[in-house]
């Protein structure tokens, strides 16, 4: 069976150093949770979250969980290739989430599926509506003036896909016209 279908399981046993779980003592029969430091993305956010929770009634607890948060996390800015420029990152609010890398070039006015096209074959794909909106926040002065495609077609409508002006950062569907195009990279995080 797939562990992602078991939920919360008996893995591990657990004994107390300091023996307070033995028979009759204060902890016997206690239940007790182990997170995976080094392999488990969740539990960064998990370790943070209770040291913020008992910093009041345990300080020193609280500061020690804080030393096992590495200071060069997942949220760190990634090795980055020649040319590439590093936009920031997405995070989804069950923590999962993606860095987003600018690439080098900045192709000229294009169909859609055209750009499409030119993105993976320099390594990337064009950028989706919510990293286009991040590119206008932190990297405008990387793109002209000018309407940029997304990767994102309409939902409903397949014969239009998104695009953003990167003079004021508005956004509208289109496929009729030809605009330029920047490709990214995602890193998973």
């Amino acid at each position: 069976m797939n562990q992602k279908d078991l939920g919360l399981y008996r893995k591990f046993n657990i004994t107390r150093t300091d023996g307070k779980d033995a028979p009759g003592e204060k902890h016997e029969g206690d239940d007790y949770f182990v997170l995976n430091l080094t392999t488990d993305r969740h539990t960064i956010p998990a370790i943070s979250a209770y040291a913020d929770s008992c910093a009041a009634d345990y300080p020193v607890l609280a500061a020690d969980l804080r030393k096992k948060v590495p200071s060069t996390s997942k949220f760190a800015v990634p090795q980055l290739n020649e040319g590439e420029i590093y936009a920031g990152a997405i995070i989804q609010p069950d923590g999962t989430g993606h860095h987003v890398i600018l690439l080098d070039g900045d192709n000229d006015d294009a169909d859609w599926s055209i750009q499409m096209e030119w993105a993976k074959a320099i390594g990337g794909d064009l950028p989706d509506r919510v990293e286009q909106a991040l590119l206008f926040k932190h990297l405008k002065d990387r793109f002209r003036p000018e309407w940029y495609w997304s990767n994102t077609q309409h939902a409903t409508y397949s014969d239009s896909a998104w695009c953003q002006l990167f003079d004021d950062g508005y956004q509208d569907l289109s496929k009729n016209y030809e605009y330029r195009a920047r490709a990214v990279r995602r890193l998973a995080i």
